[in-house]
């Protein structure tokens, strides 16, 4: 009988997949038995002998047909129980589990000795019936797998010469992408290093901004608290000025009074110089008159009249003279008037410029606390941006 669950083989198949021969003989049957079913069955391997479940061992065809080429050996065995043959022939047969695998098998089979080296194999199944495997069969499956294992190893090398075909590929465009890397992180460290640049500068003239701003306001609350200062001085001076001018319009007035007295004292005087010349030009008429006093009343009468016309000619020029002055003076002093109006106009402009002007150094000092407080926000944002552009690094 033949058993065989030869299917598709691989480094991990084992002997139970190969094909065996179940040819099995009691020890009692006939040694012409057994070799009319050799004839029957050319491929039979050779026969287990059994007494009752013991088995005995097992015979060969090879074995069997070299017996029997001795001389006398068919009339010796062919007529009498197998089990004689049996004890004839020295045999020590291979035992294995059919979960064996086909590889071990094979170095099992070669390690026996010579002359039992094509010696069936005896296959235990796992319901412990017992099969013969032919030693050519083994030896076909090994080559079975050799030639797979071949085909396997062929295409794992075709496998892996694609594999580094494309893996001198893969580095190929390694080698370009470092290149290109390399290439952009030169220029990442050049555009580093001008953004470095970049920031030392701005770092410094922000630096200097800030020393700018610092001094800015320094100079601001020192400009505002001395403009303060001036200003507050220039307005008492301005206020003192005005106090001055109208002082001095009002001595201007004073003295347009005492021109006026000074006016009328002249026109007394003229009035008395013309009384005098009249009163002289009389005593001159009565000295003339005929038949009038003594010669020499006569005499001093016209010395009084001369020494009166001198008087009056003199308090005339006199008068005149006073009335002269007296008309620079009036001259003199509307000038000083005038003057003193618009030194009093000017001062009121001061004073409104300078009101003005304190009303811009308050509108300053607000300023100046403005930038401040927007220097503290700009400095706090700059803070945060600095923050957030160093964890974006990171």
């Amino acid at each position: 009988m033949l058993s065989s669950n030869a299917t598709h083989l691989n480094p991990n198949s084992t002997i139970a997949q190969l094909e065996t021969h179940q040819y099995q003989v009691d020890a009692d049957t006939l040694g012409e038995v057994v070799s009319t079913e050799f004839k029957n069955h050319p491929d039979l391997p050779g026969v287990i002998v059994k007494e009752g479940e013991a088995v005995l061992g097992v015979i060969s065809r090879r074995k069997f047909l070299e017996q029997m080429s001795q001389p006398y050996s068919i009339e010796l065995y062919l007529r009498r129980p197998i089990r004689v043959l049996l004890e004839v022939m020295e045999t020590d047969t291979l035992t294995l589990k059919e979960d064996s695998a086909i590889n071990e098998a094979v170095k099992r089979a070669l390690n026996r000795p010579l002359d039992l080296l094509y010696e069936p194999i005896i296959v235990q199944r796992k319901d412990q019936s017992l099969e013969l495997l032919e030693l050519h069969n083994l030896l076909l499956a090994q080559s079975k797998i050799f030639a797979q294992v071949n085909k396997i190893i062929n295409q794992q090398k075709e496998e892996a010469r694609q594999y580094a075909e494309n893996l001198k590929q893969e580095q190929a465009k390694v080698r370009e992408y470092t290149r290109q890397l390399e290439q952009e992180q030169l220029e990442a460290q050049r555009r580093n290093q001008v953004l470095e640049m970049q920031r030392a500068k701005l770092s410094r003239q922000a630096n200097a901004i800030s020393e700018l701003n610092d001094r800015f306001v320094q100079l601001g609350e020192l400009l505002s608290k001395e403009g303060k200062e001036t200003f507050a001085q220039m307005l008492s001076s301005v206020e003192a000025i005005s106090d001055s001018t109208a002082r001095i319009i009002n001595i201007g007035e004073g003295f347009k009074e005492e021109l006026e007295v000074v006016n009328s004292a002249t026109q007394l005087i003229e009035r008395v110089s013309q009384q005098v010349r009249n009163l002289s030009i009389q005593v001159a008429l009565a000295a003339n008159r005929p038949g009038s006093g003594a010669q020499g009343q006569m005499s001093g009468l016209s010395r009084i009249t001369t020494e009166i016309g001198n008087l009056g000619s003199k308090t005339s020029e006199a008068t005149t003279e006073v009335n002269q002055i007296a008309y620079r003076f009036k001259g003199q002093i509307e000038d000083l008037t005038s003057a003193a109006a618009e030194s009093e106009e000017v001062a009121r402009s001061l004073v409104r410029r300078s009101q003005q002007t304190q009303q811009a150094l308050d509108e300053l000092e607000r300023l100046l606390n403005e930038h401040r407080e927007e220097d503290t926000a700009v400095d706090y944002v700059q803070d945060e941006n600095t923050a957030e552009q160093e964890a974006s690094n990171v």
